[in-house]
């Protein structure tokens, strides 16, 4: 779980997504008579402390508030993951953040990853994305993410910074991970 932020209730949820200034239903609503197969992606924040979502139990509280269809979903970003206090970088603490994204139904609404790395540290509350490998959390974290048949088939976004040198060589790792997770059948 997130370090030291308190889960919102559903109603704390909805309250602060009025004070923000966002009918949290009114994104998902608005493709409601839209035709096509558009999605609406909530993303985790960093836990700077005033945003909805920060908490695996904000974003479930948030989906259930909205009424989630199939063209809502939630993009979990690596970096604020980090950030807000959920540390993926041993195998134990990965089995026990996908077991609790699990049982807050977020796995059934997951429709894309946000790869970056930390610039700063564990529990730091700070929205600073850093190239795959370059910060806090680590190349090899990226790998078994890109590797874990869970996500097969979720597409991973990029949103480091060093441009477009930097990029293509992260687009290339992730691809490789991948292709050598699906060669090898895990």
């Amino acid at each position: 779980m997130g370090k030291g932020r308190p889960a919102r209730t559903p109603s704390e949820v909805e309250r602060s997504t009025h004070q923000e200034g966002h009918g949290a239903a009114g994104g998902p609503r608005c493709l409601e008579t839209e035709p096509g197969d558009a999605v609406t992606v909530i993303e985790n924040p960093a836990g700077q402390g005033s945003k909805v979502g920060e908490t695996l139990e904000d974003l479930a509280a948030l989906l259930e508030l909205i009424d989630a269809g199939p063209r809502t979903g939630v993009c979990l970003d690596t970096g604020h993951l980090f950030a807000a206090g959920y540390d993926f970088r041993s195998e134990e603490a990965r089995a026990e953040l996908w077991e609790q994204f699990e049982r807050k139904g977020g796995r059934a609404h997951l429709r894309a990853f946000h790869v970056n790395d930390a610039k700063g540290p564990h529990v730091s509350r700070v929205d600073r994305h850093e190239a795959q490998g370059e910060g806090c959390i680590g190349t090899g974290n990226f790998e078994r993410v890109a590797r874990d048949p869970r996500f097969r088939g979720i597409p991973m976004f990029l949103g480091t910074p060093g441009g477009g040198e930097v990029w293509s060589r992260e687009v290339a790792m992730l691809r490789k991970f991948r292709a050598e997770a699906e060669m090898e059948g895990s």
